[in-house]
């Protein structure tokens, strides 16, 4: 048969004998020869291998059996967040060249782990206990680099002010000499201007993928995400960027690729913006200025009408109200489940009080108080 056509142009074709030997020449896909189907394969319930803390060798391996053991945990939770822990303090030190000698086929170090663990289960535990070594060395670091830290930032500080002042007076200068001259003392400034340092940071939490690539580049490009909840799945999943995916940066951590922040999110970027800001509130016409404030006012009307904003002498004894009026739902709420709750069975009685609940929340929160009778 050809590709473009069916048992129905074949029969057309070459009659009804031809389709019954194409049907009786097909052979069975996937099932067994005995004729009948495997049990099927239930996600969860295949056994799978355990993970032992003896995988890891010598102090690695004693490390994560002695914290199973006083978190009385799982072994497999330990060895992979100390893989992790061991993969953030090698990556972009080292490099595995499987191949040896003089090879270009290198692989790096990073490594992505994922532990999933129901609510409860003592992973804050875990991961405290083996990420503490880390946040102890940076503390040490914090401390150990304190003063070149202020005193870079001050002389940092001093520089721009300086070049500030010399931008001003270029500005000002009365001939082309003098601006020359100027401009030749900023350049020795900034090329005198020390170069900033941070302090050490190992891993963080959750973070925002622009986040994460300026700590790439204020660590060296050496950054690690540790962390007990999934919050960091969302991020990823674009919770921050009206839906879209945001892991290229993530991608490109993990293959050692050397990642640039956003320009637009930079210290110089975000202070332009503010000071564009101001100068367009400073060369504000009075007029403009007189339409500005009557479009506020016109919108903060509009909020006040449609109950999204409530006035600031407005908000405590509406408040008061509100509360009133939930305690009175309240203090009538018992005597009624009294008389409902007996004969009837244990989940009808949870449901009851979950409503009465939810009833009293409601009642607490609503803008603006609205009467309300209770049967």
């Amino acid at each position: 048969m050809s590709a473009l056509t069916d048992f129905n142009d074949l029969h057309v074709v070459q009659g009804k004998e031809a389709v019954r030997s194409t049907v009786l020449a097909a052979k069975p896909v996937g099932v067994p020869n005995d004729g009948e189907w495997p049990d099927p394969m239930i996600p969860g319930a295949t056994p799978l291998p355990e993970i032992p803390a003896s995988l890891l060798p010598c102090w690695v391996g004693d490390m994560a059996l002695a914290v199973a053991d006083s978190t009385q945990t799982p072994p497999a939770m330990a060895v992979m967040l100390a893989l992790s822990v061991l993969a953030t303090v090698v990556q972009r030190r080292w490099e595995v060249v499987p191949f040896g000698g003089e090879d270009e086929y290198t692989e790096p170090l990073s490594l992505w782990t994922l532990t999933a663990m129901p609510s409860g289960a003592r992973k804050t535990a875990v991961i405290n206990a083996l990420t503490d070594p880390l946040m102890h060395w940076e503390k040490l670091e914090r401390d150990r680099l304190r003063r070149e830290i202020v005193a870079i930032n001050a002389a940092r500080a001093v520089a721009k002010k300086r070049i500030e002042k010399l931008i001003r007076d270029a500005s000002n200068a009365d001939n082309d000499d003098a601006r020359v001259r100027i401009r030749q003392e900023i350049e020795r400034e900034e090329e005198g201007m020390p170069a900033e340092i941070y302090a050490p940071k190992l891993f963080t939490g959750d973070v925002t993928s622009e986040r994460l690539q300026s700590l790439l580049v204020m660590q060296g490009e050496r950054m690690a995400v540790l962390t007990d909840e999934a919050g960091i799945f969302l991020i990823m999943s674009g919770i921050y960027s009206g839906g879209s995916a945001s892991i290229d940066v993530f991608l490109q951590a993990h293959a050692g690729s050397p990642g640039r922040p956003s320009e637009y999110d930079t210290e110089a970027c975000i202070n332009w913006l503010i000071e564009r800001e101001v100068r367009k509130v400073q060369t504000e016409r009075p007029q403009d200025r007189l339409a500005r404030v009557q479009a506020d006012k016109i919108e903060m009307e509009n909020a006040e009408r449609r109950q999204v904003l409530i006035p600031a002498d407005q908000l405590e004894p509406k408040l008061r109200a509100a509360m009133v009026a939930a305690r009175e739902l309240w203090r009538n709420e018992p005597a009624r489940l009294a008389r409902e709750v007996p004969g009837k069975p244990i989940k009808e009685i949870e449901e009851l009080l979950a409503v009465a609940f939810d009833d009293f929340l409601v009642e607490l929160s609503r803008w603006p108080v609205r009467q309300r009778s209770i049967a």
